[in-house]
């Protein structure tokens, strides 16, 4: 009973099925909100270090958004815990550029002039979060900056390697990874999502980008169609509605979450006459 013990029950099957999955050279990132964190970090060691695997890192995604409480410290931080399935794994140093107003003696100069040293990246990572006026936004409510990711494949992965998030919302993984040539898989559990990935790939990469995606899960042809739609433990449609409306409006619609005085709109698209 309780919501945050169903969540570690349902991590624990997941995290379990990630673990057989992984190839033995294959390294393991789960971010979590400080919440939760704490009681992760034990499903993790006893998944991982109970078989051979190893904890590396608990890094800290540091970020300044709106909103500042005056009663304790602003909470501007998440958790990102770092595991390998064995000794045998990839991870490539990361370095990032600091520039210094005044020099010194391990500071070089670039070719305007300024003075930069090339540092090791910690394991504090202050890295913006995706706000109201980022370019990147999908306005998708759990959005990951293309940054951290990128810092992440780029750090455990080589060109042509496979890359998995199970828990892809908006597709900011999968993306990035398209873009370091790294092949993936995304899952996730609602249509919702599936259709911001699409769309997303599609403006990132072009309409090209579908003929290389195989899509699984989602109806096809009638028969799954009304499969879905009489889906026992869906009592309200909610998921056929969102696939129909997605579908049908080419993934440019929004969702109507909400039911009362609309008087059963399930989503809304706009168009130009």
């Amino acid at each position: 009973k309780g919501d945050l013990l169903a969540y570690l029950v349902s991590m624990s099957l997941r995290i379990t099925e990630i673990y057989r999955v992984l190839k033995p050279t294959g390294s393991f990132y789960l971010h979590c909100d400080p919440t939760a964190s704490h009681y992760l970090k034990l499903v993790l060691d006893a998944i991982f270090c109970g078989q051979k695997g190893e904890f590396r890192n608990e890094i800290i995604w540091s970020y300044r958004t709106g909103g500042v409480s005056k009663r304790w410290w602003p909470k501007k931080h998440d958790v990102i815990f770092y595991y390998t399935k064995s000794n045998k794994y990839l991870y490539k140093p990361q370095k990032e550029r600091i520039y210094y107003e005044t020099p010194f003696f391990t500071t070089e100069i670039d070719e305007e002039g300024r003075h930069y040293a090339d540092v090791y990246i910690r394991d504090v990572w202050d890295i913006p979060a995706v706000i109201n006026v980022s370019k990147e936004r999908l306005n998708y409510p759990t959005q990951k900056p293309e940054a951290l990711l990128e810092r992440i494949i780029e750090a455990s992965s080589n060109p042509g390697d496979l890359v998995l998030d199970a828990y892809c919302g908006c597709g900011t993984t999968i993306a990035v990874a398209e873009k370091l040539g790294r092949n993936w898989i995304g899952i996730d559990i609602t249509y919702q999502s599936i259709s911001v990935m699409l769309q997303r790939l599609i403006d990132s990469f072009g309409e090209s980008i579908t003929e290389k995606i195989i899509v699984d899960g989602i109806p096809q042809d009638l028969a799954s169609a009304r499969a879905l739609a009489n889906r026992k433990d869906d009592y309200v449609r909610k998921e056929f509605e969102k696939w129909a409306v997605l579908t049908y409006s080419n993934n440019r619609a929004v969702i109507n979450e909400k039911k009362g005085a609309d008087k059963g709109i399930d989503g809304i698209v706009y168009f130009l006459t």
